[in-house]
């Protein structure tokens, strides 16, 4: 029999189960040779969200952060990496949409609407898109021993408060498939990691300052997200400046969080996406609000010319304002490590 050069399957499914993590090793399913791309984790069922009065919303991203925490391990674990490092669902939506260069949201569960059909599907996304030999990102089962999904997801409060009606989210059904690729043999391969911190904003600074990303990375990718009371918001965030190893990679002092939104960030998408203020707005304009997003696909998709931390440390300042409420930022993104899972050696002279 040929092998296949590629394969899409489901490896796992479950009961929906809130609070309660569901922990699974890839390789106990059958993913071993794999050369993985991409995860999607489908959530799909009926739910019954009840005819009382209905609860109000926590600001929260509609159905997507039902997925409270995503973490991918390895083992052995290469230079670091935990290929998805503690991220919510907000950011694996953000992540996605930069991935596919336009937002794919499900629709809102809506409290009080009776049955309602559930299908929203979270992706991890590997094997890179529109970047320099983007399948170098890519995850080979063959080089690890276990590779543990683990994941956690949310309950009706998650979504709404003070509501009337409760929600029994056991008729929904977890699903975890896998995209692979086979018989690939690339130069070299990556250690690559999604991650996500988070940040409370309690005052207005014009030097908010991040100074707890480790070096050792090469930082590819940032997503800057301004929440206020759990919802993206776009009136904290002024000014974004990230320097380090003697150089400045974005300046301080620009007022410049609003260019980046209409250029750095809105070049990753589609017609589709506009920002808040741009007279050509249309109704998809709340999807980059509060989002300000520096790529790899700006900059020439090479890892060779993105921020450089893997000598020095990297510093953020942001100014930012305090209004009200719980204000925070959210920041995710990409960071990797040249050739560390694989690197093929030099040729020997002719």
């Amino acid at each position: 029999m040929i092998p296949a050069l590629w394969s899409k399957r489901k490896v796992y499914s479950t009961k929906y189960t809130p609070s309660n993590p569901i922990v699974l090793d890839l390789t106990k399913y059958g993913v071993t040779t794999d050369f993985v791309g991409e995860i999607d984790i489908e959530l799909t069922g009926t739910l019954n969200t009840g005819s009382g009065g209905i609860g109000t919303a926590t600001g929260k991203t509609n159905p997507e952060d039902l997925l409270l925490n995503c973490t991918l391990t390895t083992n052995p674990v290469v230079a670091t990496c935990i290929p998805f490092n503690n991220v919510s669902g907000r950011t694996l939506l953000v992540d996605d949409a930069f991935w596919r260069g336009c937002f794919r949201k499900s629709p809102a569960i809506v409290d009080n609407s009776g049955n309602v059909t559930v299908n929203t599907t979270w992706k991890l996304h590997f094997k890179r898109q529109g970047v320099k030999k983007g399948v170098e990102y890519g995850l080979d089962m063959t080089r690890y021993t276990s590779a543990i999904l683990n994941l956690r997801f949310g309950d009706q409060s998650t979504l709404y408060t003070g509501s009337s009606n409760t929600w029994d989210m056991s008729t929904l059904t977890v699903n975890v498939y896998v995209h692979s690729a086979f018989n690939v043999n690339p130069n070299q391969i990556h250690a690559s990691e999604l991650f996500e911190q988070t940040y409370p904003i309690t005052q207005s600074q014009s030097d908010f300052l991040i100074n707890n990303l480790s070096p050792g990375w090469m930082y590819t990718d940032w997503y800057f997200m301004l929440e206020r009371n759990n919802a993206l918001v776009n009136d904290v965030l002024t000014n974004i400046d990230i320097e380090g190893g003697g150089r400045i990679w974005v300046p301080q002092g620009d007022t410049n969080a609003n260019i980046i939104q209409k250029t750095f960030t809105l070049d990753n998408f589609d017609g589709s996406v506009v920002s808040p203020d741009d007279p050509d707005k249309n109704t998809n304009t709340a999807l980059i609000t509060g989002i300000y997003g520096i790529s790899m696909r700006n900059n020439s998709g090479m890892y060779s010319r993105q921020i450089d931390s893997l000598v020095a440390q990297i510093i953020s300042k942001l100014a930012v304002t305090y209004a009200s409420g719980t204000q925070s930022l959210r920041l995710a993104g990409r960071r990797m490590v040249p050739g560390a899972v694989y690197k093929a050696p030099n040729k020997a002279a002719a």
